[in-house]
């Protein structure tokens, strides 16, 4: 047995793997792939896999392109972290797909289920359709336990990592474990909201509430959570155009 873990977080990946061994009786290959082009090749092999979990956002673009270039004949068990467009696509369309951080309940009633049919009679390029026609808001649901909720991009105030771990914190100071690098979520939030100050932190704007000058040119920032960090001095000129310009 084969099994495609397409996944650009390592961690994540592992932790899928360990989970998968864990409630499968028989033992399987696991092939780990970061990209589109990655996975495009597996699934181009002489030896198709039985399975792909497929991250909705790989490294190098959205998943949903392969899609656009082949046929995939074997089933599809899609991840995503917070795109509730996506969610509702998967919905309509009765695809199955596992919330992230991924729960090992939810992830054996995906196998289960996987086993029951173990062949595809989706139509991906339909799926692909009702994605492509989704509005692109930012929104990021939240998994806490059994209960679901939304938390919009503009009740966040930052972003931060510890432990290694993605925080979300938002603008009355609740916060949020998310399951993407904040390497992703820089390329994927409203570069006119959110900066990357520092290797820790990406902040929204609405959340500086004061800003001090600093050694070696850097800024200090005093959010309106209370939570203070200082930005870089590579990002500070950087820094003090998107707050004149807006961008």
């Amino acid at each position: 047995m084969r099994i495609i873990i397409a996944e650009d977080e390592p961690l994540t990946a592992n932790r899928l793997k360990k989970m998968i061994a864990e409630l499968l009786t028989e033992k399987a290959d696991y092939i780990f792939t970061e990209t589109v082009s990655e996975t495009l090749e597996e699934l181009a092999g002489v030896t198709p896999p039985d399975l792909l979990l497929l991250d909705v956002h790989l490294a190098d673009g959205s998943s949903l392109d392969i899609f656009a270039v082949t046929t995939v004949s074997i089933p599809v068990i899609f991840t995503t972290a917070y795109d509730e467009h996506a969610v509702r696509a998967f919905r309509l369309n009765a695809v199955d797909y596992l919330l992230k951080p991924i729960n090992k309940d939810e992830l054996a009633a995906a196998l289960l289920k996987w086993r029951a049919q173990q062949t595809s009679e989706i139509d991906y390029a339909k799926l692909v359709r009702a994605m492509k026609t989704e509005a692109n808001t930012h929104r990021f649901l939240i998994k806490s336990g059994q209960q679901i909720h939304l938390v919009e991009a503009t009740e966040v105030a930052f972003f931060s990592t510890e432990d290694r771990l993605t925080i979300l914190t938002t603008l009355t100071g609740k916060r949020h474990v998310l399951d993407q690098s904040l390497d992703r979520l820089e390329t994927e939030l409203d570069a006119n909201q959110f900066f990357r100050v520092n290797r820790q932190f990406i902040v929204q704007r609405r959340a500086i509430k004061e800003m001090h000058a600093y050694s070696k040119a850097r800024v200090k920032l005093v959010l309106t959570t209370g939570q203070e960090t200082i930005v870089s001095t590579e990002r500070s000129p950087h820094f003090k155009e998107w707050l004149v310009s807006g961008v």
